[in-house]
């Protein structure tokens, strides 16, 4: 019994060898990511209407998994429904700024988050009533549906907040006349920031996985994610994006633009850069125990070796959140508990 323990032991800390289905998978992955960031990284870049369109068309290809992962036979009328209410909820801050076309701008309305109530109830009291018209349509299916669709759509607005906001705080003092003056590098770097949150915590815990990994968590939610993979991914990113902050900080480029992520405010950067990736973990266990849940393995395959649009941006959704929600706190138009939603 001793030397079988001692053998277990002793296996935790071995590397792992690589088959030649993970090296073809991570070969697969690593091409798909590459291919992706060529095409994300740009319009992330170009901000102000580029990137509002790349929110658009993640929300579409989100909500069409969505309601495709419920497995039932439901009519357009639902794919249609769920789009647009997700729509609304994710752009709601842009709509409910435009006053003035001559002066409206996409990132105007990113003072904070906002959130419509009233398009809220409208949307589950339409979506229950679709139960009448839907006969494959269940209970089951309108709660689920609802509270994916509001969590995707939050999410996607809050990554649009982490983009526009310094965008939006730098033309409110500034106000230049012309197109796209503070929407570069500078004012992409709090987006970048919670992004890398993310994507450090699932390279770090795939590779500390592949290579480390033996104990797993919680093979009941996910057979492939172990003890090393959680360490070793939280341990990678907070470390990175630590590294990442104090450099820009450093050579006065703060995250988030002047008064933000500066060096006078280190805690912030320390408090971020340790949560994210906890927050990111967290996020990618739900997904994945709603795939568990309904029997598949991915909610898409327009990514291969990745799954779909969910399967990528699931950790990143719940960090986006989590984020924007502090900045609204502690940095936003009226900072505080009032300051975290507006509520319209």
């Amino acid at each position: 019994m001793a030397n079988k323990d001692e053998l277990r032991k002793t296996r935790q800390f071995e590397i792992n060898e690589l088959t030649p289905a993970i090296k073809v998978s991570l070969k697969t992955r690593i091409i798909s990511a590459i291919v992706a960031i060529a095409i994300v990284l740009p319009l992330v870049l170009l901000g102000d209407i580029f990137f509002a369109v790349l929110i658009a068309a993640a929300l579409f290809l989100a909500n069409f998994e969505i309601v495709r992962c419920a497995k039932g036979n439901y009519s357009i009328i639902l794919y249609t429904f769920a789009l647009v209410f997700a729509a609304f909820i994710a752009f709601w801050p842009m709509v409910a700024n435009i006053q003035d076309w001559s002066h409206w701008r996409v990132f105007s309305g990113f003072s904070t988050l906002k959130v419509s109530v009233s398009l809220m109830c409208i949307g589950a009291f339409l979506l229950f009533e679709l139960i009448l018209i839907d006969k494959s349509f269940t209970v089951r299916d309108a709660c689920f549906i609802f509270a994916m669709d509001l969590l995707i759509s939050i999410g996607m607005q809050s990554a649009m907040f982490l983009r526009y906001f310094p965008s939006y705080t730098y033309h409110l003092t500034n106000n230049p006349g012309y197109f796209n003056i503070y929407d570069n590098f500078q004012s992409s770097t709090l987006l970048i920031y919670m992004a890398f949150g993310s994507l450090f915590t699932d390279v770090g815990a795939y590779f500390f996985g592949v290579f480390f990994g033996h104990k797993k968590i919680n093979e009941r939610i996910s057979s492939n994610k172990t003890w090393a993979g959680f360490f070793g991914g939280i341990g990678t990113s907070a470390v990175l994006t630590m590294i990442f902050a104090f450099v820009l900080a450093a050579c006065g480029h703060p995250i988030g633009g002047p008064g933000v992520l500066t060096l006078d405010k280190w805690y912030h950067i320390v408090i971020l850069s340790i949560m994210m990736p906890i927050i990111a973990t967290l996020g990618d266990f739900s997904f994945s125990a709603v795939k568990r849940y309904y029997g598949i393995k991915d909610y898409g395959t327009i990514m291969p070796g990745h799954g779909g649009v969910l399967d990528r941006v699931d950790s990143v959704l719940f960090t986006a959140i989590f984020v924007a929600i502090y900045v609204s706190m502690f940095f936003g138009e009226n900072p505080g508990i009032k300051g975290i939603v507006n509520l319209v």
